[in-house]
């Protein structure tokens, strides 16, 4: 309402894609995808917490009421690592949403350890070709859920084909996940 614009936070590794928070601290938080996590920002002291890990790079976030049907459509594999079958855990009730890229390479991934570390990315960056870095990223298309209290994962969507490389958002129709 006064037009001003003021930043809350920065030194984001790759943020891309927010969504207000639901729960306790509906109204005064954002979730943010952030890399290879998610963050919660808290609109009232603008701290930024480390809300959930991911299984690899995120693309988007969007806040559902509950986990996907499980029906994965087009060769789509559901793995439920909290409870539940088949991919959908019942007792979850809200949940965040999003696409991802990458996977991570175990036992080591250079994403999640530049995440957390802006000088390693940075010196990355200036000694690495910027192609090197992205071409050693594995491609890998999931959409994941998780928990919207804890930050766990509940539901991971991933396409066992390798045929989508990056996954920006999914969206439920009928008896389809497109």
């Amino acid at each position: 309402s006064s037009g001003r614009v003021r930043t809350l936070a920065d030194g984001l590794f790759m943020p891309n894609g927010l969504t207000p928070s639901h729960g306790d601290d509906a109204g005064n938080a954002l979730i943010i995808a952030s890399g290879v996590r998610l963050l919660r920002l808290n609109l009232n002291d603008a701290t930024v917490e480390v809300f959930s890990e991911l299984p690899g790079t995120a693309d988007n976030v969007h806040a559902r009421a509950s986990p996907y049907g499980g029906r994965g459509g087009g060769g789509g594999v559901a793995v439920a690592t909290s409870g539940g079958g088949g991919g959908n855990d019942s007792n979850v009730g809200l949940v965040y949403c999003g696409g991802l890229g990458s996977k991570y390479a175990l036992p080591f991934s250079l994403l999640h350890t530049a995440a957390g570390r802006p000088w390693l990315r940075e010196l990355l960056a200036l000694v690495l070709p910027y192609p090197w870095l992205v071409n050693a990223i594995p491609k890998h298309g999931m959409v994941v859920c998780v928990d919207g209290q804890t930050g766990a994962v509940v539901q991971l969507l991933q396409d066992a084909q390798g045929a989508s490389p990056w996954l920006s958002e999914a969206v439920e129709w009928g008896d389809h996940l497109y």
